[in-house]
């Protein structure tokens, strides 16, 4: 019973576990897997510049937007368990292109037919607590849903919810169903901000965007449904080394951190990597055993230039790198 209470207690946090990101510097050996899967549906169509500004400033429904309405920049998905250390990889993924980028732009022009590079890096986890703004959408869905008095103040009663959606797994599916859509119009608008932000270097044709989506149940909250995304990369690792890394640098007790782990093996992308990979649904997957922030780095740029860890057609521009 403690630790189901604790558990309710961090993830009534955000209400519903949007992430479960890690973010010690303890992340980094691997290696990585990836499956050249054909993705028949996926097409990338060339869309004028006029057309794309028009998308930016009309708000458009998730169910609406696919991939076509961004095709200035490159959306990157990354998932994985708490203590996989994907937290650690996208903050540093982040901060060597933009480094990378900075570089690039101190170049003489005899080199200006490498891009720029830009790179933004998006926690869906942080969106997540603006689902619940007072007024928003979502709270008046949630109080239909599971009634008035889970709404307080014109807010969320955490601990009234709590005690409904969690321990029950049809109303945490219930939950999840209404506030996931939500995070993803949040997304889309701040990718859409990201390319209104960036659209004049765009357009000269000197900037390459690459957006680093920071989302554990990107693929069972259904967000790559109209092909947001150019790439989905898990980051992992085994039990042991993930246990070690709650233990270490969150305090948590060895038997708590093991029961988290284990109660997210149903999760997508999780417990059946091999699966998503095979399916193509995930594209690469990065085993994240040791605690080098350079191989780190080395195996995330192999990632990065390799088509095959990404989508069909969908590989990045030559980066430099």
């Amino acid at each position: 019973m403690r630790l189901i209470f604790q558990l309710v207690s961090t993830w009534i946090l955000a209400l519903v576990p949007i992430s479960n990101g890690f973010t010690s510097i303890r992340a980094e050996h691997f290696i990585f897997h990836h499956h050249h899967h054909h993705h028949s549906s996926v097409k990338r169509l060339n869309h004028s510049f006029p057309l794309y500004c028009k998308l930016i400033n009309e708000k458009t429904p998730s169910s609406m937007t696919n991939r076509e309405s961004f095709p200035s920049l490159s959306i990157v998905g990354v998932c994985g368990s708490i203590g996989s250390g994907k937290s650690f990889a996208c903050s540093l993924l982040t901060s060597k292109l933009n480094d990378l980028g900075l570089a690039s732009s101190e170049q003489t022009l005899s080199t200006s037919e490498i891009p720029v590079i830009a790179a933004h890096h998006i926690d869906t986890d942080s969106l997540a607590h603006g689902v619940y703004e007072p007024g928003s959408k979502a709270i008046t869905e949630i109080g239909e849903e599971f009634g008035q008095h889970v709404i307080a103040d014109g807010t969320v009663d955490r601990k009234a919810l709590g005690d409904i959606a969690f321990g029950d797994k049809s109303k945490m599916a219930k939950l999840e169903r209404i506030v996931w859509p939500h995070v993803k119009d949040l997304l889309l608008q701040r990718i859409k901000g990201i390319v209104e932000s960036t659209k004049g270097e765009v357009n000269n044709g000197r900037s390459h965007t690459i957006v680093i989506v920071e989302a554990a149940v990107l693929l069972d909250a259904n967000w790559d449904d109209n092909d947001l995304f150019d790439a989905i990369w898990v980051v992992r690792a085994s039990s042991d080394t993930s246990c070690e890394r709650l233990v270490e640098n969150r305090g948590m007790k060895k038997e708590d951190a093991l029961n988290r782990l284990q109660a997210q093996l149903d999760r997508r992308g999780i417990g059946n990597w091999k699966e998503e990979l095979e399916s193509g649904a995930v594209t690469a997957v990065i085993e994240n055993e040791g605690s080098a922030a350079a191989e780190l780095w080395n195996k995330v740029k192999q990632c990065l230039v390799d088509p095959k860890c990404w989508k069909d057609d969908r590989c990045p521009p030559e980066l430099g790198i």
